[in-house]
């Protein structure tokens, strides 16, 4: 006897493998087709998805129907094969399985080779009636017969995050028994359709948008959906205890549900909406420290007029580090959310240490701001579980513990962060710019990330232009999200005007760099791509930075010293190298020679001294970020030296005395600089005018690291590999060789201009001869080619929905983490800090190709160093942090 009614599509078993509940398909597809009605309800989903089918609006049958061809999502559960997934949860017993979107996608749209050709032809016949599909056929807009409905099933059938391959159809999952009929039961959710939806199936309504942008959207919005209505504490299962009754009809529970979730996680916008429309729309009152006045870029914001909500708009701010430019984002967002032009926010940034300082300013801004109205503002980093300022305790189920829950109240407002997915579904969230790219990426969950930030403002800061794989991809991701009339804000320091270009959507060539370098600054471009000196305000103080060029820039043991000796004379010295390994390296020549005597000085945690760098684990990260902020904040008096690397450099509010950085692309460096003499503050003696140490290989050495094909033989200082384009660095190092000082933030465009425009360098190369030329072509066609790398792993917006690549480039993939794997110690190991450690991130290139059930073995503690072995190599994690031994 089967253990419990069919067809089911969710069931829950007891540690003895019983079933102790379950919920029917019908029930299911009630509770999803119920989410997606309600998402579907808020104005600025359907003006977004009416804008990507080239609409001005979706009319209320038409959402009507989505909402219920949404409810077939899961028909494939009806097959035997996933029905027989109820008889034991090992499979003893000797019965067919399947899964069910591949089998729902083969009877529905695939081959006819699993069998008879008769009986796969009387078996799709079947379904066809029983799904009533010549009439859901003539729901959907369609240039050839029966395209329309099939493609945007195929958009349901990616509820799960992807498409299964192709497959072919299998009768013996699909042919009546005695006991069961699969097909029947997909007739009997046709006719509960019906009863849900009568409004779907009248005559007059218009057919429902199947071009391929709207259906990226649409299969994002139902994951979004699944996701939502698959929560057992809102949609509970048959036999537990809070369900309804067997009588009752799901669905009216399933609208009720559905609606309060949107209220309970704040996708709902109108309580944060009601709030920002009660604000005193002007600067001392969203501001009001006693003196305080407004910077030019935030008195642009504030005086510049929202758009209509429908319109959509790009802006772009260039201002020095420093600026208020977080400010200015916040006042922008909160202009757009009280008229209705966007539902939340997510503030994207370089790194994790940024992220986390950055979400504790917006946090407590719109917290003072919004009051009871504040929407939840979650921490979009993996490996943190924060919301406000609540840290949730992951659970050994995969679930989360959040401390002094009332209610639920933080289960509902830590929704987002539980999981990296659902990061873009958060109402306010401030992460890193990778889980913004994924949502353009061909990976799994990239359309509920990419449909889910339609709603949001986007707000990306340190945007520069020398890295052509990351501005491609956002490129890409902006695309999606202009089309459908979303809002976007970037932020830089200086973007050179070729990036500009790109990302603005312009194909005209950029003006001569001596006419861009005479643009204004700071300023606020539009759309259009053309720069508009912002309004006037109280201007940041002009800042001059002493330069000194170390022509060695091998010699750690010199850098050392110098850290040393102004890390005595009271400096907080911030030392910036390009790589890893160099930062460990330096960090233990520091330790040596400051000696036991003036270990002080050195930064650490739980006085232990280390570097600040990405490869540590989760939790020791957590302890690093918060003790970068201690030791360089606002506040902070006490001399340090600390070894960083591109981890500090950017968007975070640190303030060195004395700043020693490896060469960099001048707009990479530009942001360093921003953490030299950040704040008006007091000075110790000798540091009182900004000194910036730049260690800079001549350009006879960089010319030597030429091969005569114009590629890169070393990788000093991260040459070749972290900055490729040496040609940018040359051009860096001789503007700052002429210069021996810079006036900024009067000089932050000619700077960059001169070390970014492609006819500038040209020109450069042409200057310096040898091998130059041949690498400045060798650049060019390295851009060309990773741009169509980035374009092979792109979602095609303006095509269908396809199976996810085997892999993608392996350039994009290390940029991202998407080659990553997590080391999980599931007992916990003590790290080198005193903290219990769960997880290390192993960056790809460190353990290439590891099987996917690689985990950490041969456990042991030796010398203060966790050891461990990882895919085939030998691991060690200690103070310095993660390294092969």
């Amino acid at each position: 006897m089967f253990p419990i009614p069919r067809p089911w599509a969710k069931l829950r078993r007891n540690e003895d493998g019983e079933i102790v509940s379950y919920l029917s398909l019908i029930d299911h597809s009630a509770d999803v087709a119920a989410m997606t009605e309600a998402l579907l309800g808020l104005p600025t989903i359907w003006l977004r998805l009416a804008r990507l089918a080239g609409k001005q609006e979706l009319s209320v049958g038409q959402r009507r129907r989505l909402a219920a061809l949404a409810g077939l999502h899961d028909f494939g559960k009806a097959n035997h094969g996933f029905q027989n997934k109820a008889l034991d949860r090992d499979g003893r017993q000797s019965v067919p399985r399947a899964g069910h979107v591949g089998p729902a996608m083969a009877i529905l749209l695939g081959d006819e080779g699993g069998g008879s050709l008769d009986i796969t032809t009387r078996l799709k016949d079947r379904l066809y009636s029983m799904l009533d599909v010549e009439i859901l056929a003539d729901w959907c807009e369609e240039e050839v017969a029966g395209e329309g409905l099939a493609n945007l099933m195929t958009a349901l059938f990616a509820h799960h995050g992807s498409l299964p391959k192709s497959t072919v159809v299998e009768p013996a999952l699909w042919e009546s028994t005695d006991v069961y009929d699969p097909l029947a039961a997909v007739g009997e959710l046709t006719a509960a359709l019906r009863r849900w939806f009568p409004d779907a199936f009248a005559p007059d309504v218009e057919q429902v948008p199947t071009s391929p942008r709207f259906l990226h959207a649409f299969a994002g919005l139902v994951m979004l959906a699944d996701w939502l209505g698959s929560d057992v504490s809102r949609f509970p299962l048959s036999g537990a205890p809070e369900a309804p009754s067997a009588a009752a009809d799901r669905m009216v529970l399933a609208r009720a549900a559905a609606w309060r979730v949107l209220i309970d996680r704040w996708l709902d916008p109108e309580r944060a909406r009601d709030a920002a429309c009660r604000l005193d729309w002007d600067f001392a009152s969203l501001f009001p420290e006693p003196g305080r006045q407004p910077r030019p870029l935030q008195a642009d914001l504030l005086a510049r007029a929202a758009p209509e909500p429908d319109s959509g708009s790009l802006l772009i701010v260039e201002a020095e580090t420093g600026s208020g430019k977080t400010e200015a984002a916040l006042i922008h967002f909160l202009n757009l959310l009280r008229v209705g032009c966007v539902d939340g926010l997510y503030f994207a940034l370089p790194t994790r240490a940024s992220a986390v300082q950055i979400h504790r300013r917006i946090r407590d801004d719109l917290h003072r701001l919004l009051g009871d109205g504040c929407p939840p503002v979650g921490l979009a980093v993996p490996g943190y579980l924060r919301v406000d300022d609540q840290d949730g305790e992951p659970l050994p189920d995969y679930g989360v513990h959040w401390p002094d829950d009332d209610g639920d109240k933080f289960r509902d407002r830590g929704w987002a962060v539980e999981q990296p997915k659902r990061f873009l579904a958060g109402a306010v969230m401030i992460g890193t710019i990778d889980q913004l790219l994924m949502g353009g990426l061909m990976v799994r969950h990239a359309q509920l990330r990419s449909a889910a930030m339609l709603r949001h403002l986007l707000v990306v800061d340190e945007v520069h232009a020398s890295d052509p794989y990351m501005e491609e991809l956002l490129r890409h991701v902006l695309d999606q999200h202009r089309a459908a009339g979303g809002h976007a804000l970037l932020m830089s320091a200086t973007l050179g005007s070729a990036a500009r270009h790109r990302l603005t959507g312009r194909t005209d060539r950029p003006s001569a760099p001596e006419i861009v370098a005479d643009m204004p600054f700071p300023a606020v471009t539009s759309g259009t791509g053309n720069p508009i000196e912002p309004t006037a305000g109280e201007a940041a103080p002009p800042k001059s930075v002493a330069i000194e060029l170390v022509d060695d820039a091998e010699n750690l043991d010199a850098v050392a010293r110098l850290a040393v000796e102004a890390g005595k004379q009271g400096a907080r010295v911030l030392v910036i190298v390009n790589t890893v390994r160099r930062a460990m390296e330096l960090q233990q020549k520091i330790e040596k020679l400051a000696g036991p005597s003036n270990s002080r000085l050195l930064f650490g945690v739980a006085g232990r001294p280390c570097p600040h760098h990405a490869r540590f684990a989760a939790e020791d990260r957590r302890l690093l970020d918060d003790a970068l902020e201690q030791a360089f904040g606002k506040t902070a008096n006490a001399p340090r030296i600390a070894v960083t690397t591109q981890t500090a450099e950017q968007s975070l509010d640190i303030d060195a005395d004395l700043l020693v950085t490896d060469l960099c692309p001048a707009d990479v460096l530009l942001q360093r600089i921003g953490r030299l003499h950040r704040h008006e503050r007091s000075r110790p003696t000798k540091f009182e005018t900004p000194r910036l140490v730049v260690l800079a290989p001549t350009i006879d050495v960089l010319s030597s690291l030429l091969r005569s094909d114009g590629s890169v033989i070393s990788r000093l200082l991260g040459f070749g590999r972290t900055y490729p384009n040496l040609l940018g660095l040359a051009a860096t190092r001789r503007e700052l060789e002429v210069r021996r000082g810079l006036d900024l933030p009067r000089e932050n465009r000619l700077l960059v201009e001169a070390a970014t425009h492609p006819e500038a360098l040209t020109a450069l190369a042409k200057s310096l001869g040898g091998f130059w030329p041949e690498h400045g072509r060798t650049v060019i066609g390295k851009a060309i080619a990773h741009g169509m790398a980035a374009n092979m792993a792109e979602i095609k917006w303006n095509k269908l929905l396809e199976s996810l690549p085997e892999g993608l480039d392996g350039a994009i993939s290390t940029r991202l983490g998407l080659d990553d794997r997590m080391a999980i110690f599931r007992n916990g190991v003590e790290g080198p800090f005193g903290r219990e450690v769960t997880r290390i991130r192993i960056p790809g290139w460190l353990v290439p190709n590891p099987s996917a059930e690689a985990a950490p073995e041969n456990i042991r503690v030796a010398g203060g160093s966790l050891l461990f072995d990882f895919g085939g190599m030998s691991l060690g994690y200690d103070r310095l942090g993660l390294k092969a031994t």
